[in-house]
This record gives structure tokens, sequence and C-alpha cells, in this order.
């Protein structure tokens, strides 16, 4: 049966990709109209376990015992995450790279990892790279874009982060988008999204991190009880830390640390000093990311005397 066409903004859309499997998406996602691509079956030859080109950054087996894949697929079980979930240290320290042209370093970097899974976060210094990144030839098709953090407020809104993206990133290019819904702002229906797709865990590719200048991450903020919470994927931020001062969704130190790459970008002095407590390891939200790699892309407004110049 043909996937019903047609979708509205907000909602779950998504193009040519992979089913898992025999499986398909269930309710929480709505299909777009293009036709949906089945990845091979179990028997065929399939040498990176995904329907796409592996990032370079995903050096680990997919198949076999400790890397189960569904057929064809990347949805795997990977050994690597257990022990990972809480959100506390930085298995490596993170590799700073002070750049003239921030969009375009983090333009690059995109390219070279080539992710297929990708966590999108709002701010204006997120906006510039989208807006080099939607010029930018790449099998968008293959995408699947998530969210960090929203805003509970309509995706017309001016501060809907959603918003914002869709407008100089996704509704440019045929990607999966999977936004948080912030005109109801329920935490755990999106939660419910991401067990629901990811089936045996939350992994990302790629995840873009933006730095608050009092050092939170997404939407959690420092001294918020929601920065504690490791047991679940996303929760409601009841007040926010930080201007606009609007009730939040965010999801939680866990599900923002499962990725393969964190990028931070960080630009303006105003962010100088939270990048200096970055850095350093200072106890601020931001500092408690542990993804895989780290990398934090910074200007030479925002880096000051700190670090070495990509």
């Amino acid at each position: 049966m043909p996937p019903p066409s047609g979708s509205a903004r907000g909602s779950c859309t998504r193009p040519a990709s992979c089913t898992r499997g025999d499986r398909t998406p269930g309710s929480s996602s709505r299909w777009s109209s293009v036709p949906t691509r089945t990845c091979p079956s179990p028997a065929s030859a399939i040498r990176s376990g995904r329907c796409w080109p592996p990032s370079r950054s995903e050096t680990s087996s997919r198949s076999g015992p400790t890397g189960a894949v569904w057929p064809g697929c990347g949805w795997r079980n990977s050994s690597r995450r257990r022990g990972r979930r809480a959100g506390k240290d930085h298995l490596v320290p993170p590799e700073l790279r002070v750049v003239d042209d921030l969009p375009q370093a983090a333009v690059q970097l995109f390219l070279e990892e080539s992710p297929r899974v990708v966590l999108l976060t709002g701010g204006m210094t997120a906006r510039n790279f989208y807006e080099r990144l939607a010029v930018t030839q790449y099998p968008w098709e293959e995408v699947e874009c998530f969210f960090t953090d929203e805003r509970c407020v309509p995706p017309a809104d001016p501060l809907s982060n959603f918003g914002m993206v869709d407008d100089v990133l996704l509704s440019r290019v045929p990607a999966a988008r999977y936004p948080m819904d912030g005109d109801t702002c329920h935490a755990a229906r999106y939660e419910d999204l991401l067990r629901e797709h990811f089936q045996d865990g939350v992994w990302f590719d790629l995840a873009l991190y933006g730095l608050g200048p009092d050092g939170h991450v997404g939407s959690l903020f420092a001294g918020r009880p929601e920065v504690e919470i490791t047991d679940r994927l996303a929760v409601e931020v009841p007040e926010a830390g930080w201007e606009p001062f609007v009730r939040r969704i965010s999801l939680t130190l866990p599900a923002l640390s499962s990725a393969s790459l964190g990028m931070f970008l960080v630009a303006g002095e105003g962010k100088r000093e939270a990048l200096h407590r970055l850095i350093g390891g200072a106890d601020i939200p931001a500092a408690r990311v542990s993804p895989k790699r780290l990398i934090v892309l910074a200007d030479p407004a925002a880096a000051g005397s700190t670090g070495p110049s990509a």
C-alpha cells in the first residue's frame, strides 16, 4: 500500500529511505508522498550494515553478536553504548578548533563525516550554519533530522527552533524531519517517538549543540533538576534558566550524548567565558555532554587566547 500523500508543517515526514526489514514506522510518524525504498533483505550482500555509506566516525562492526542490525539498516544494539548514558564525563577531552569562518568550517566537517541521522539545535550560530548547508549538494533524501530541544510555542512563532530550522534548511531539502511539538509540549510523546523509531536504542551520527552564555545545552540549565535526569530521553522544562523565559522540551544528557560525533558551534565574545568553562570541564550542563567524539568549533571572538586555530 503506498504511503499517504501530504504532510503538515511540524509533523513527522519521511522521504525515500530504508525500512527496518519488514517493519514500517508506527502511527507516530506521518509519511510524505515520496515513495519509500525497502532495504536489501538479510540474504543480500551488505558491507556496511546501513542503507547508506557509513559516516567516517563510525568504526565499530555492524554485524555479529555485539552489533546486531535490522536488515540493511544501521539501527544496531552496539555494546559501545553501554555505560555511557549518565552524561557525566567526556570519554576524551573536547577538541577545540578556532576558525575564522565558523559556518563554513561546520559545513566542511559535516561533509567529511557524511552523517545520515542528525540531531539539530536552535540558535543564531546554528542558523548561519544551516543557511550554508541548505545550498550544499548532499543526499538529503537519506537523512533523518531530530531536535535537541524546543520552546513551547507554535512552529510559526519566531521563538520556535523547528520553525527556524524549517525556514532556512528543512523546507529546502528532502530530509525526513522529526520535530518536537511546541504546541502541546509533551516530552513523553517525543520520547515515545524516539523509542519507537530507533527500537534498540537512540544513536545519532552527528549531534549539533549550542552553548548558552550560562553554560546550558539544549534546554538543560545549571541548577535545574532536569540536568540530573538519566532515566528519560526527553523532559519538560517548566522554567527556563535563560532567555527567552518560556516553557520548553529538551532531550536529557543521556540522549544528547548518544552520538558518534558531537559538534558545538560557539560564536561571539559573549560566549567566551562559557567556552572556557566547557573546555576546562567546569560543572556546567554543556561540559557533561559525552558523545563518542566531541569537536568544538569557535570563532576568534569566542575563543580569545584559548586553543589553536584550525
